[in-house]
Formats: structure tokens, C-alpha cells, sequence
């Protein structure tokens, strides 16, 4: 399976679709891209660069980032972090997953990881961002 990758517009655009479709608010989400920070010849740290998302550079909910490669949803802050690619653009099966953990917390569903990426994988098929 083949995913295609998204920008921002798309982000929003699938946020909202979905959550008219689940009866659910726009969760909080926010893009970053992800780079390395040399700090000397041997140390080097992740330094994260804010692209948008609906929730500001700076707000409360952002104290932590991923170290997932793509993103993930942050249950204890209520928040989608995407990681995009050097074009700005990130993974729209991640970004399908990620909605999936946010709809279930919100709706008391309890499903296994594995079922998550499996409705995941199906949804992206059925709405075209995988083939």
C-alpha cells in the first residue's frame, strides 16, 4: 500500500470532514517539521519547527513533541502533533490514525493499536490518500 502525503489545507479539510462525520469538534492539531540541532562536533538535538495546525506556536498544549517518525495524538494534552517532511507536507495515513485516537477518547471506544491502524488503513483506502 501506497500512502500519499498532505499539506496543510488537506490536514484541515480531513479534520473537518471527519469530525462532522463523528459529531466531533476539530481536535487541536499542529504540524511541525523536524530537524537536527548541532550543539557541538558530537551532540546534536531534535529542533522542531512550528508550520501551523489550529492551535498557535506557543500555546500550553504544545510542552511536549513526538519522537514518533510521522506523529501521534497526545491523549494527556488533548492534541495532534504531525511531523512533516522538508516540503511541508505529512502522511495521511498518520494523519487518519491520529484522528481515529482522538475520536475514540472522545467517544469512550476502546479498540487495540492494531484495530486503530487497521480502520485507519481501510479509511485512507476509502477516501483515496492510499492505494
Amino acid at each position: 500500500m501506497k500512502e500519499l502525503r498532505i499539506g496543510l489545507k488537506e490536514v484541515e479539510q480531513l479534520y473537518t470532514q471527519l469530525s462532522e462525520e463523528d459529531s466531533l469538534d476539530i481536535p487541536d492539531y499542529a504540524v511541525f517539521n523536524k530537524k537536527t540541532k548541532q550543539l557541538t562536533q558530537y551532540i546534536s538535538v531534535p529542533d522542531y519547527i512550528y508550520l501551523g495546525g489550529n492551535i498557535p506556536e506557543g500555546h500550553p498544549k504544545l510542552r511536549w513533541h513526538t519522537t514518533n517518525a510521522d506523529g501521534e495524538y497526545l491523549g494527556a494534552f488533548d492534541v495532534i502533533e504531525l511531523i512533516a517532511d522538508d516540503n511541508g507536507m505529512v502522511s495521511g495515513l498518520t494523519t487518519i490514525e491520529e484522528y481515529l485516537h482522538y475520536r475514540n477518547k472522545h467517544k469512550n471506544i476502546e479498540m487495540t493499536h492494531y484495530a486503530v491502524k487497521m480502520e485507519a488503513e481501510d479509511l485512507c483506502k476509502k477516501i483515496g490518500l492510499c492505494i
